[in-house]
């Protein structure tokens, strides 16, 4: 009796140390996830592939920022886990809007990816690609 007494007790304390080790990987999980409270702090300098570098600048919810393609530069706010406003490139005297979702791809509090799209102003139709990392 005594044996079943201890085993039962012995096994209670392994689960409870799993149920610990579980709970706080998914703590890790769950902070990591866009939608689950990570920090929006942006400003930096992200690889935007063809677009080459992006250097952003974030006071609050405000955004700005250059990117080398076309001597571009960028303004717009943070709404949820987006950046939404608007790009104009002094080369080619072209503008439009941008959105860009802010993610998460490996463990971290701030964001590593932005996915972005873009349209022109004489073109409204929204293009897919203007990806950047960190």
């Amino acid at each position: 009796m005594k044996k079943i007494f201890l085993s039962t007790i012995f096994l209670y304390f392994l689960s409870s140390i799993k149920l610990t080790s579980l709970e706080a990987q998914k703590a890790i999980e769950i902070e990591s996830r866009p939608d689950g409270g990570f920090t929006n702090r942006i400003s930096g300098t992200w690889n935007c592939g063809e677009f080459g570098s992006l250097v952003l600048s974030q006071d609050g919810n405000k955004v700005s920022g250059t990117y080398d393609f076309n001597g571009g530069t960028l303004s717009g706010i943070i709404v949820k886990n987006k950046i939404v406003g608007s790009w104009s490139e002094s080369i080619t005297n072209d503008s439009g809007s941008f959105e860009f979702e802010l993610q998460i791809l490996r463990k971290s509090p701030d964001p590593t990816n932005l996915k972005g799209r873009y349209n022109q102003k004489k073109n409204r139709n929204w293009r897919d690609g203007w990806d950047c990392f960190r």
